[in-house]
């Protein structure tokens, strides 16, 4: 179910659904820079390169590098597709203090 203010999140993989919740907001490495997505964003399309995908939910970072890829955003829902993850989290807020 989604929450007030919340955006709804999928980060997908050829083999399978990595991330699958509601969060405050992704920064995503768009080919052009760095595009950070919320609950209300205006629709968008957009290919992004290699680099480092970071949620935000409830003050919490996870932080993901991927390879390639294509997101989707309607202003309430962020779908991300990419070949692979090279690692799964890299670090969260408990980690970086």
């Amino acid at each position: 179910m989604e929450q007030k203010n919340k955006l709804h999140f999928k980060l997908l993989t050829p083999t399978e659904t990595k991330i699958d919740k509601d969060i405050d907001y992704v920064v995503l490495p768009q080919i052009d820079g760095d595009i950070t997505i919320m609950n209300g964003h205006f629709p968008i399309v957009s290919l992004f390169r290699e680099g480092k995908i970071k949620i935000v939910t409830n003050n919490n970072e996870e932080i993901y590098n991927v390879l390639s890829g294509m997101a989707k955003s309607d202003g309430k829902h962020v779908v991300v597709t990419t070949r692979t993850l090279q690692e799964d989290i890299v670090a969260t807020n408990s980690e970086l203090s």
